[in-house]
């Protein structure tokens, strides 16, 4: 159980990740929609 839910919690965290960075990179070029 513990190991699916770890396996969820990275999946997500690494999906937050990946969005913040888009964020960061975008707010120089396209992408000044977020914020």
């Amino acid at each position: 159980m513990s190991g699916v839910w770890l396996f969820n919690n990275v999946n997500g965290v690494m999906r937050l990740v990946d969005r913040s960075e888009a964020m960061e990179g975008g707010r120089h070029g396209s992408g000044g929609r977020r914020k």
